[in-house]
């Protein structure tokens, strides 16, 4: 089975905490989180996009308590 590459629906939801394609869509930009628009004009989040994102957002965090195998700050 291929994966989507997009989130789901209920992930964007999860994410944005917004039902509404027009919120969901202020609240990516507000985030950071890059997507597109599909033919309904719902935001689409690419997976890849949303990991790169976590991965930036939660470096700092990571580094703070001494996951990324360095020392602890």
């Amino acid at each position: 089975m291929i994966e989507n590459p997009f989130i789901t629906s209920d992930e964007l939801r999860t994410i944005t905490k917004c039902g509404s394609s027009f919120l969901q869509s202020k609240k990516l930009v507000e985030l950071g989180i890059p997507f597109t628009f599909d033919r309904y004009c719902t935001p689409m989040v690419k997976r890849s996009d949303l990991a790169q994102f976590l991965k930036a957002e939660l470096q700092p965090l990571i580094k703070k308590m001494g996951l990324d195998g360095g020392a602890q700050a």
